[in-house]
């Protein structure tokens, strides 16, 4: 919530700016367009039965830290790091991409998650043929 009320200082900065150019040179503009937006993000779940809502594929996007604590499964070595190879965890409908260091350097980078990413459908459909 900081990172967005900070975002909309710094565009509130900007927009007065532009507004004081515009004025100071006699520009003619459209008014601006611009609601005001009041949102609070709705509290996040802290459980999800799985079975019961259908759900057989979980697709995770990370973001600047791992935390695999709210899995339920052993997919974690004593030290908290993920047991995969390439994106393929031992769980059935558990894979992972864009980890660092998954099978390259670059597997952590928009440039380089392609290649896993890849595995892991490959993986997906020979496991689908042959269910």
């Amino acid at each position: 919530m900081e990172s967005i009320d900070a975002a909309d200082e710094l565009a509130a900065k900007l927009q007065g700016m532009v507004d004081r150019h515009i004025a100071e040179h006699g520009i003619e503009a459209p008014p601006a367009d611009i609601e005001a937006i009041d949102w609070v993000p709705e509290a996040p779940p802290t459980r999800l039965d799985l079975a019961a809502t259908g759900i057989s594929t979980i697709v995770w996007a990370t973001g600047y830290h791992y935390d695999f604590s709210w899995i339920d499964a052993d997919i974690c070595n004593s030290r908290g790091f993920l047991q995969q190879q390439r994106g393929v965890t031992t769980e059935p409908g558990l894979y992972f991409i864009g980890l660092d260091g998954m099978h390259t350097v670059a597997s952590g980078l928009f440039s380089g998650v392609g290649a896993d990413a890849e595995h892991v459908v490959d993986h997906l459909s020979e496991t689908l043929l042959t269910v």
